[in-house]
């Protein structure tokens, strides 16, 4: 499986950029099933530390290192005890990533990319989900 939402249509399912879907699929069959050194994915969520009114995220498949494109993290969405979901603030901080909200003191959860096309959603609708 291959994470394909950031190079999807808003409203298709069928991605006419086929050939990147056809690398990133490639790339998992080459590192898993054939056993050449390459990176099988992206950032793969490892585990979450609270620190405080934030939370600090692992990921395994860094490359060694974590980017954004456009230097901007986006449709991330955290949320305290009460399990209601708002708009966070993520950045990344060396090989992990932070993410807070002043409106959770106490974070339980986060999600990233939780709708069918989060960054439509969120702009278009301002829901952030269930």
């Amino acid at each position: 499986m291959a994470v394909t939402i950031n190079i999807g249509e808003p409203r298709d399912n069928h991605p006419p950029n086929k050939r990147d879907v056809g690398l990133r699929l490639a790339r998992w069959a080459l590192s898993r099933t054939y056993g050449q050194e390459v990176e099988p994915s992206g950032p793969l969520y490892s585990s979450m530390m609270v620190e405080g009114a934030r939370s600090r995220l692992r990921f395994t498949h860094t490359g060694g290192r974590l980017v954004a494109k456009d230097g901007v993290l986006r449709t991330f969405v955290i949320a305290g005890e009460d399990r209601k979901f708002v708009p966070a603030e993520a950045a990344i901080d060396g090989d992990t990533g932070v993410v807070s909200s002043p409106q959770v003191s106490a974070p339980v959860a986060v999600r990233y990319a939780w709708a069918n096309n989060p960054e439509w959603r969120l702009a278009h609708r301002g829901q952030v989900g269930d």
